[in-house]
């Protein structure tokens, strides 16, 4: 025992892991999270094929295998003494912990550390079979497909992974039990209305989003990075130490709520986004080829909300911070965001951080912020402006755009 958890350490044949265990499946109740996990092993398991089928001193440690289901049964071996070796010699805690677990087969098998192994070993049994009555360690521990329990599962998965091998960002906030915006990402996806039936990306790596996806808002790594933006209530390391300790569930709760509020916002006050969530437009009328909605696309989402934000901070509510911004021109193929944010001729994104950095000053100013609040004023920001836009001609020539009304 260790911790909470019980284990069982064992060993099973490479034949009985391709048959009989799975990937981390049931961890979500969301189908699209649990498919993230499935597509991020699976992608990743060739090089390991290739290790069990060149390297003759192949390998592995120990694979840790989740049990849902079924009836497993311990029975305990009795120890005897002999002649070499009395059993007075030995700890008392080794009493008990030595015998036969027996599954029945109705398990549900899947690992919860050596994901990639268990893929590789899938595939190199197909075409391998001496490979098949080689054996691995296996560690088995017993999960449970309770909402607390799938909690525990999570965390050890996450736990383990991101200890072995760097996880990436999006795989991270899939799991994690101790980030509270994780935490609330996956809490939106699963519950938020507007995100219901796969309206955010959990397929990219990253936090851009293809253009040819016609179905979803964004993705989850920039759904991560908005709720982070908008909730941030502390200086920057203290809200890093508060990110990785999970808090009271009253607090994981509260900060939802703001989560919520923040998007029913958006929704109110953006009509793009409103018409949207009333089945009135289709996202390929927003984000399309030729730019389309800046709210659509991970880098204006994180604008639009980083200057939200930056109004809150100077005492403007959230919902009249984003009533200014609905009133500006937000297409991404109009002054000042066309050669700033898109560029025209190539028909994509512009993410440089410095031309994101104008673009936040320019938004900010365009909705009535105060320059000096940001310590900048026009004639500075004219300058970044020519700068992030490569402008060639007399700056004297290059003209702000409007302020609304």
């Amino acid at each position: 025992m260790m911790g909470d958890w019980i284990y069982y350490i064992s060993f099973m044949k490479m034949r009985e892991i391709a048959a009989r265990v799975d990937f981390a499946e049931d961890i979500h109740e969301s189908k699209s999270l649990n498919e993230l996990l499935q597509r991020a092993v699976t992608s990743r398991s060739s090089e390991i094929v290739r290790y069990l089928q060149i390297q003759k001193q192949r390998f592995f440690n120990s694979i840790i295998i989740g049990v849902y289901g079924g009836s497993p049964k311990w029975f305990e071996l009795i120890l005897k003494g002999n002649a070499k070796l009395s059993l007075n010699d030995l700890p008392d805690y080794l009493i008990g912990s030595v015998g036969y677990l027996m599954l029945s087969g109705k398990e549900n098998l899947f690992a919860i550390d050596g994901q990639h192994r268990v893929a590789a070993i899938k595939e190199t049994v197909k075409v391998d079979k001496a490979i098949e009555d080689e054996e691995v360690a296996i560690i088995f521990v017993s999960a449970k497909q309770d909402p607390a329990n799938r909690q525990r599962t999570r965390r050890l998965f996450s736990t383990l992974n991101r200890y072995a091998k760097p996880v990436g960002q999006r795989d991270i906030i899939a799991l994690d039990e101790d980030d509270t915006i994780a935490i609330i990402t996956r809490k939106m996806i699963n519950e938020y209305k507007l995100f219901k039936g796969e309206r955010i990306n959990t397929r990219v790596l990253g936090k851009s989003i293809p253009t040819n996806d016609v179905s979803c808002i964004t993705t989850i790594v920039s759904l991560y990075d908005t709720l982070n933006i908008i909730l941030k209530n502390k200086p920057t390391e203290e809200w890093k130490n508060f990110l990785r300790t999970r808090p009271d569930e009253k607090i994981i709760t509260k900060y939802y709520k703001q989560a919520t509020f923040y998007w029913d916002n958006l929704q109110n006050t953006i009509k793009e986004i409103h018409s949207l969530s009333m089945n009135k437009v289709e996202i390929k009328t927003l984000r399309h080829r030729s730019g389309g909605h800046l709210l659509f696309r991970p880098v204006g989402l994180q604008i639009i909300t980083e200057v939200t934000k930056l109004f809150m901070g100077k005492g403007l509510s959230q919902k009249a911070a984003l009533q200014r911004i609905s009133r500006v021109d937000l297409e991404l193929s109009s002054k000042p965001w066309a050669g700033l944010l898109w560029e025209v001729r190539k028909k994509r994104m512009i993410t440089r951080k410095e031309n994101q950095d104008v673009a936040r000053k320019l938004l900010y100013y365009m909705t009535k912020g105060n320059l000096s609040s940001i310590k900048t004023d026009e004639i500075k920001l004219k300058e970044e402006y020519a700068s992030a836009i490569n402008w060639e001609d007399d700056i004297e020539k290059l003209k702000l755009p409007l302020r609304i009304g």
